[in-house]
């Protein structure tokens, strides 16, 4: 059962805030042993050299849902530019990502390790500090009545190159912790998995570095890929 976060005298309704920050609470300060992470989102070309020699699985477009600011489009397709080889790899499962990140010498990063790349020692709401920036993440952008218009204010309708969005990289140099694609963390779960940063189709709220999205581990989507981490 979730507990209630309440804050002075919060009346009762208003504890279902709390559903919208599950895991974020109570706050707790957590030491992390050394370890490393990629600096950037691991790329289709970076993936597909991995599939190349046999140690990941092919990419399954025609199973991925095409999610993009309007919600689930069943209709479409994967569009090619997501397929381009500089940009974010998506539409890969849970044990996709990871079964690369072993053949890389690494793994999925922990939540307290993405954490910690994402928000540095200081700890601030997003990457680049605690005031929301438009133009310096990769999400879905919407008008003054809450309409999508998708590249208007970052300048990608759909995911960007790895490794563009200068203004926006974390205190300790990672690029990309929050939108462009959300990536998937390390957890035990064999069914429910989590996802970590936002992506290119969300909203503000959801690029906090410390918001976590539930996802079944098998899913695959074209707003969710990952980085791997490695310790000694």
């Amino acid at each position: 059962m979730l507990s209630c976060h309440k804050i002075e005298r919060d009346e009762p309704e208003r504890c279902e805030q709390e559903v919208l920050l599950k895991g974020e609470y109570p706050e707790r300060t957590v030491a992390v042993e050394a370890y490393a992470i990629d600096r950037l989102e691991v790329s289709v070309g970076a993936y597909q050299a991995c599939v190349e020699e046999g140690a990941c699985e092919a990419i399954d477009y025609q199973g991925c849902e095409v999610w993009t600011p309007r919600g689930l489009q069943i209709s479409l397709r994967v569009p090619r530019v997501l397929k381009e080889t500089s940009h974010p790899v998506v539409c890969v499962t849970r044990a996709q990502a990871q079964a690369y990140c072993e053949w890389r010498g690494g793994g999925l990063p922990t939540h307290d390790q993405w954490e910690r790349a994402a928000r540095g020692a200081e700890g601030g709401i997003f990457p680049w500090g605690d005031h929301w920036e438009s133009g310096v993440a990769n999400w879905g952008e919407r008008d003054v009545v809450g309409g999508p218009v998708a590249g208007a204010l970052d300048g990608y309708a759909w995911t960007a190159p790895v490794g563009r969005l200068e203004q926006g990289v974390s205190p300790v140099g990672v690029w990309e912790m929050a939108g462009n694609v959300a990536e998937w963390v390390a957890g035990g779960d064999p069914l429910r998995g989590e996802v970590r940063g936002g992506s290119w189709v969300s909203h503000p709220f959801e690029l906090r570095a410390t918001a976590r999205v539930e996802q079944k581990t098998d899913a695959r989507r074209t707003d969710v890929g990952f980085r791997c981490a490695y310790t000694r």
